[in-house]
């Protein structure tokens, strides 16, 4: 039977609420007035510690918070108040993702995910998919990340069909999140789409952290199509806005992803100062997240300047930072310290899962080939390399003719076998090369110290391939057949050049392979 709140204590919780967002110690000490008064009623105890636990947590205390969220639990459990028991669970699980204890939090999540099926608490999916999402994130699956995301999204609009109105900083907060995973993936066009969705949420209403991560957006794209000046002008503006915003922490990917940029272009003066915003948010919270991820930060930073001194600062912090979460972990109630025991006796099987897992996130599911993500770790160095040795970089776009004709009149099923039979004879011509699925029927390879002439040879037997294949098309009405188009650009590369501009010359000569009658092959001059 579930739990029923007395009257009594239902108006007591309504009348501590009203300090929980403008007085810190007036909601701490009702609380626990409540817990003294209910001592013996474990539902309003449940009720009361979750609270407790979240008021704590605005403060960065940690510590109590996962104490007081194991409280709730436990009384939760005792007097079938299920509803505090789950949100509790949740709320353990977002600590452990901020504490950097990812394998914890995944146990948490899951068990989240149970007791919300066996409680019927449905309105619960929507935290629980975002907070997956980010798990998956962390571990570098991108594609896993978004398909929660996305799912959380689509809960919230299911229960708020108005949500960027009415749940605005709910609904900005995962479009967020969505927004991170596509500049994880170098996917332009649907980063484009989420700005352009984030444009028309009223922004008057909500945190002013919103419209800085628009304007972050904004300058990142700039950035993606190759404008330098205009990104490096908009993002500066964004750290200066970012300064005078108190409501940060669910954004820190933001600075990560500008100081990134400015790395890139080499910008050292706009380093510092994103890394000096990172440490003053380090110094105002005990995030572990934070914490972890200014220090890798300022290692980058002191590699790049060459700062001995500093990077060996940075590295005593690193792992300063890494014993104190080791130490903080062992304060545990009994329980919570036997979960750890069994976790650190699974460590092993733990690192080949997350091992796995980037294998996968690297690996196009249909085809086999590298996905893109893959091809966004593969690409920088290999442009580097390439101008250092002043020898050839290519990159090569291609996809099918008509393709989606071809889903239209044999259906999806066999045109996943159709990807699957050109990736095949994709990596057989291309097998020295980088290829990878770039998405929907878009391939693409990358081409070091190649010649011309040599790309130009294998996309001949790459045709000639593809039509001894001889798929039947009738859609594709200039051949009856499967058929390819390609764009390809290929030279040496100038210091200054990067990889957006390959890709965009590579696209427009690929446009062209289709203005002309498809089935051949462009290069750019």
């Amino acid at each position: 039977m579930l739990y029923t709140y007395p009257p009594d204590a239902a108006e007591r919780f309504a009348e501590v609420f009203v300090y929980r967002d403008i007085d810190f110690q007036k909601s701490v000490d009702g609380y626990l007035s409540i817990i003294n008064d209910y001592a013996n009623d474990s539902g309003v105890l449940a009720k009361a510690y979750y609270f407790l636990a979240e008021a704590v947590a605005l403060q960065s205390n940690f510590e109590d918070c996962e104490k007081y969220c194991l409280l709730s639990i436990e009384h939760g459990k005792k007097s079938g108040n299920y509803r505090c028991q789950n949100l509790s669970t949740i709320k353990l699980s977002a600590l452990k993702i901020d504490q950097h204890n990812e394998a914890l939090a995944a146990e948490y999540l899951y068990e989240g995910l149970e007791l919300i099926k066996k409680n019927h608490d449905e309105d619960l999916y929507d935290i629980i998919h975002i907070l997956l999402g980010s798990l998956f994130e962390k571990a570098d699956d991108y594609d896993t990340a978004l398909s929660y995301f996305k799912l959380s999204i689509e809960e919230l609009i299911a229960s708020a069909p108005d949500a960027k109105e009415s749940s605005s900083f709910a609904y900005c907060a995962r479009m967020l999140a969505i927004a991170e995973c596509y500049i994880k993936t170098g996917q332009r066009d649907d980063l484009y789409d989420t700005y352009l969705d984030l444009q028309d949420v009223p922004y008057e209403n909500i945190s002013p952290v919103f419209r800085v991560a628009l304007s972050f957006l904004e300058g990142y794209l700039a950035y993606m199509d190759g404008d330098r000046e205009r990104a490096v002008t908009i993002l500066r503006g964004t750290i200066n806005d970012y300064r005078n915003t108190a409501e940060v922490f669910d954004t820190f990917f933001i600075p990560e992803n500008i100081y990134r940029v400015f790395e890139s272009y080499r910008m050292t003066e706009d380093q510092k100062n994103v890394l000096d915003l990172l440490k003053n948010y380090c110094e105002t919270t005990d995030v572990d997240t934070w914490q972890f991820l200014y220090t890798e930060t300022k290692i980058r930073y002191c590699k790049d300047i060459g700062d001995k001194e500093g990077l060996l600062n940075a590295y005593e912090i690193y792992y300063s930072t890494q014993q104190n979460y080791h130490n903080n972990s062992k304060k545990q109630k009994k329980e919570y310290i036997k979960l750890r025991k069994r976790l650190y006796e699974e460590q092993e099987a733990n690192q080949q899962k997350v091992a796995r897992l980037r294998r996968l996130s690297t690996t196009d599911a249909l085809t086999g080939l590298h996905n893109r993500h893959a091809m966004l770790r593969y690409t920088p160095d290999a442009l580097q390399h390439a101008i250092d040795n002043q020898h050839n970089f290519g990159v090569l776009l291609m996809d099918i003719d008509c393709y989606k004709q071809y889903n239209d009149i044999y259906g999806h099923v066999q045109g996943d076998e159709c990807l699957r039979t050109l990736a095949d004879i994709l990596q057989e011509v291309f097998k020295d090369h980088f290829c990878a699925r770039y998405g929907g029927d878009e391939f693409i390879c990358i081409f070091s110290d190649t010649a011309q002439a040599e790309i130009s040879r294998l996309c001949d037997q790459l045709h000639k391939a593809v039509t001894e294949k001889n798929l039947v098309h009738s859609g594709n009405s200039a051949y009856g057949i499967v058929t390819l188009s390609i764009g390809c650009s290929v030279r040496v590369p100038e210091p200054t050049d990067d990889f957006i501009l390959f890709l965009n010359e590579a696209d427009s000569c690929l446009y062209k392979s289709k203005k002309q009658g498809r089935n051949r092959t462009t290069f750019y001059n």
